[in-house]
C-alpha cells in the first residue's frame, strides 16, 4: 500500500493526519499509530464531550487492543502516543495504571483518580486466570459500560462510590495470549466486545538504525515539526466542551444510511456487531474534534466508517480462536496462509491436534461460512486471499 493510504480515511484538516507524518521513520503498523493516538485523545476529553444515543449517552472514550505478532510494535505505538500527555497540564491529566491490580485495588485507585487510563501493552497479563484476578474482568466490563457512578464494598464493609468514572483501556496482544491467559469470562462476559480490535500482521516498514534514516538537517526538521504537531494535542482536548450532535441532516442521514443497510454478524461475532454503531460514533467524534469541529459532519461519519470497518476486518482471525473448534479452524486456517493447501496436506499437519475425520469436518465448517474457498483443482485458500 503507498504510504499515505491511512490518511484517505481520515477527514481533511485532522490533526491525526499531522501526527501521522511525525512518524513515518517508524516501524509500527500505521493503524496501530492513529487508534493508540485516537484512545489517548478520547481518554483525555473523558465525559466532557457527550452524544446523546437515547438512552444511553456515549463518550469519545475508545477502548483498543492492538493485535498481532510480538516485536511488530504494540506497546512502542501506544508509548509513542503516551508521548503527548508530555503536552497535557499536569492538573488535567487523566491518571495511568501500568501495573496489575485486582478489581479492589483499581477501585480504590480510581477514587483518587476517576478519569483514567489503563495501559497494558500485553492484557493477559493484566486480566489473568489467577484465581485472585477473577473479579477484575466483570468490574472493568461494568467501567466500560461508563455509569454515572459506581460502588464497591471494601473488606472492611465500607461503602465506596466513585462518581462519574471515565475510563480507558488501551492494551495490546498476540492471539496467542489471548486464547491462553484471558479467562473465559472475558470472551462471554461482552468484556472484549468493549473493545476496538485491531489486528495486523506486518510492520508498517523496516529500518535498520533510524538515526541515520535522516540526515542531521532533516532530523532536526522532523523534531520540530513533531513538536509543533504535539503542542497542537492539548488545543484537541479543550477546543470543545458538551453535548456533541449531527452538523446537518446530511451527517445524520448518513449514518442512518450505513446503520440500517450495515450486515450484523452472527454467532461469535454478534456482540462485537453489535456495537459498531456506537464505535462508529465515537470514531466520528473523535475525527470531528481532530478537525476542531463542535459537530459531526456526512465526512467525519464517512470516515469513521471506514476506519470501523478497516479495524474489524480481521476481527474473525482473533475471536474464532476462543472456543475449542474455533482454535482448531485457527490453526488450519494457519496453515493455508496466503497461499492454498490440499485436505491430505491440511489432514497430515493437523494429526498431532485432531483425526483427520474431525480436520474434514472443520474444514466444511470454514468453506460453509465462507471463510475458505474450494479452487477448481479441491485445494483450498482463504476467502479474499
Amino acid at each position: 500500500m503507498p504510504n499515505n493510504w491511512l490518511k484517505s480515511y481520515l477527514p481533511e484538516g485532522s490533526w491525526f493526519r499531522d501526527y501521522l507524518d511525525i512518524w513515518d521513520v517508524s516501524e509500527p503498523p500505521r493503524a496501530y499509530v492513529l487508534f493508540a493516538a485516537m484512545a489517548i485523545l478520547g481518554a483525555c476529553i473523558g465525559r466532557e464531550v457527550w452524544f446523546d444515543n437515547d438512552p444511553h449517552t456515549l463518550y469519545p472514550m475508545l477502548n483498543t487492543l492492538l493485535i498481532g505478532p510480538s516485536g511488530i510494535g504494540k506497546s512502542t505505538s501506544i508509548h509513542m502516543g503516551l508521548e503527548l500527555m508530555d503536552f497535557v497540564p499536569d492538573v488535567a491529566k487523566p491518571g495511568m495504571i501500568f501495573d496489575a491490580a485486582t478489581g479492589e485495588r483499581l477501585h480504590d485507585d480510581l477514587s483518587h483518580k476517576a478519569q483514567t487510563m489503563i495501559i497494558a501493552s500485553e492484557l493477559a497479563t493484566l486480566f489473568t486466570r489467577q484465581r485472585y484476578m477473577e473479579g477484575l474482568v466483570p468490574y472493568v466490563t461494568r467501567l466500560l459500560d461508563y455509569p454515572n457512578r459506581i460502588e464497591r464494598r471494601t473488606k472492611s464493609s465500607q461503602l465506596v462510590t466513585i462518581e462519574r468514572p471515565a475510563v480507558t483501556v488501551i492494551g495490546g496482544s498476540t492471539v496467542e495470549w489471548l486464547q491462553e491467559q484471558l479467562p473465559d469470562n472475558a470472551t462471554s462476559g461482552g468484556f472484549l466486545a468493549r473493545f476496538l480490535i485491531v489486528k495486523e500482521d506486518h510492520k508498517y516498514q523496516r529500518i535498520p538504525d533510524p538515526k541515520l534514516a535522516l540526515g542531521r538537517a532533516q532530523r532536526q526538521d522532523l523534531e520540530r515539526r513533531k513538536v509543533a504537531v504535539m503542542e497542537r494535542f492539548w488545543q484537541l482536548v479543550t477546543h470543545y466542551r458538551g453535548e456533541i450532535n449531527y452538523e446537518d441532516y446530511d451527517a445524520a442521514d448518513t449514518y442512518a444510511q450505513w446503520y440500517l443497510t450495515n450486515t450484523p454478524a452472527g454467532g461469535h461475532l454478534s456482540p462485537f456487531s453489535a456495537r459498531a454503531g456506537e464505535f462508529v460514533k465515537r470514531l466520528s467524534i473523535l475525527l470531528a474534534l481532530s478537525c476542531l469541529s463542535g459537530s459531526i459532519s456526512a465526512e467525519h461519519l464517512r470516515c469513521g466508517i471506514e476506519l470501523y470497518n478497516y479495524a474489524t476486518r480481521k476481527l474473525q482471525e482473533v475471536v474464532v480462536p476462543f472456543s475449542t473448534n474455533g482454535k482448531l479452524q485457527g490453526k488450519i486456517l494457519d496453515i493455508i496462509g496466503g497461499g492454498d493447501c490440499s485436505r491430505p496436506f491440511i489432514r497430515r499437519t493437523m494429526r498431532n491436534f485432531t483425526t483427520s475425520q474431525e480436520t474434514d469436518k472443520l474444514i466444511d465448517s470454514l468453506v460453509a461460512a465462507s471463510e475458505l474457498v474450494v479452487l477448481p483443482d479441491g485445494n483450498l485458500k482463504r476467502a479474499g486471499k
